[in-house]
Parts: structure tokens; sequence; C-alpha cells
């Protein structure tokens, strides 16, 4: 049996600060930094502002020490999920959102435009961490009935 090992040190630091960066780059677009992308966002500023949110958030979850007190660490988590749900259930069943994908190969390109089956898979992502949020809370509720 081998033995497992532990992940090197720097690797939550870079994720974590790739996180904040994404964050931060999308907070520019909320706030018309980066000029005329604001409105190929095709997204609310609140739904802007909760996937910046949720990308700090998580990146600063993932550079927290382990030392940190585990209410601070559990706040973080819960909140980075909240922000997600909220993004998640936005795009599966916001009024007039439209699914198009394009993909290119060198000159050849194929786009489409699926309402149905972008529908189907955003809700069940959203589905996902709206029951990820709901054991989150259980799991919690149970743990401060049972002290």
């Amino acid at each position: 049996m081998t033995e497992k090992k532990p992940s090197p040190w720097w690797a939550p630091v870079f994720f974590g600060f790739v996180m904040i960066f994404m964050g931060s780059l999308i907070t520019y677009l909320l706030i018309w930094v980066i000029p005329e992308s604001r409105s190929a966002a095709n997204a609310p500023s609140w739904v802007l502002a909760a996937i910046a949110g949720g990308f700090f958030l998580g990146g600063i979850l993932l550079i927290t020490p382990q030392k940190t007190p585990a209410i601070i660490r559990s706040l973080l988590g819960f909140t980075t999920i909240i922000l997600v749900a909220i993004v998640c259930n936005w795009t599966a069943f916001a009024p007039g959102m439209h699914y198009t994908s394009e993909v290119s190969l060198g000159p050849v390109s194929v786009s489409g435009e699926d309402q149905i089956g972008g529908r189907i898979m955003f809700g069940l992502a959203a589905l996902a961490v709206d029951a990820l949020l709901g054991w989150m809370v259980y799991y919690e509720v149970r743990k401060r009935i049972r002290k």
C-alpha cells in the first residue's frame, strides 16, 4: 500500500490568487473599467457581483491558513457556496437567456443554439449546488442542536 503524498504548499496559494485575479477581472467588468465588454456580459449587475464575490471569497478561503478558526473558514465557505448558488440558479432559470456555443478548429467553425439542453445542464448544476448548500445548512444546524 502506498502512502498518500501531501499536496505541495504552493498549490492552494497559486489557485487562491488565480481566483482572486478572476474576481478582480469581473469586478472591473462590473464597474465599467473594461469598456464595451459590460454589455457583452448579458447579466445583471447583481449576478456579476455574486460571481466576483464568489471568486474572491473562494480564493481567500484557499489561501487562509489551516490554523484559522473553524468558524471563519466555515463562514467563508458557506458564503462562497451561497454566491455560487445565486449565479447557478440565475443562469439556469433567468428569463430570456440564450445558450449558444461555438467551437473552432483552424478554419472550421461550428456554432449553435440549444435552449432546452442549456436549461437542463445549468438546471442540473443549480440543483447540485442547491443540494450542497442545503446539506451544509442541515449539517450545521444538526451539529449545533447536538451540542
